[in-house]
């Protein structure tokens, strides 16, 4: 157990890299005018809450609710980052920086939930 959640961490810690270092690349010359300091943000707390799903996954007993769990899972997801983004747009009031924020958050937001349950899949899978 505690393998396959190392494993998980080294492979979202590998995709918040790479991430990081395209956007970086990306902010830095095509879209410089669109950098906001909350995107590496959005990126640090992308990895800590899928390293918690799959932390509170791992310790799951009942593979029957997995469909649930998954579930579950998309819904933490999705009101954590719903709460972000409400209050950054309380705070920016910039539409081509509310755009940019809500295209980025898009982009982590699919990426780390493929990563999720590709991964939560095999786990899963293998107990049944």
């Amino acid at each position: 157990m505690l393998n396959n959640f190392k494993g998980f961490a080294i492979k979202n810690i590998i995709l918040t890299l790479f991430l990081a270092a395209l956007g970086g690349l990306l902010f830095s010359t095509v879209f410089k005018k669109y950098y906001d300091h909350i995107f590496p943000i959005l990126l640090i707390l992308a990895l800590i809450i899928n390293l918690g799903i799959y932390r509170l996954a791992l310790n799951k007993k009942k593979v029957n609710q997995s469909l649930l769990f998954l579930v579950l899972s998309f819904a933490i997801k999705f009101f954590s980052y719903l709460i972000i983004t409400v209050l950054y747009f309380l705070i920016q009031k910039d539409l081509p920086a509310r755009l940019a924020y809500i295209i980025v958050l898009l982009i982590v937001f699919v990426t780390y939930t493929t990563l999720e349950i590709k991964m939560l899949s095999k786990i899963f899978k293998t107990n049944v």
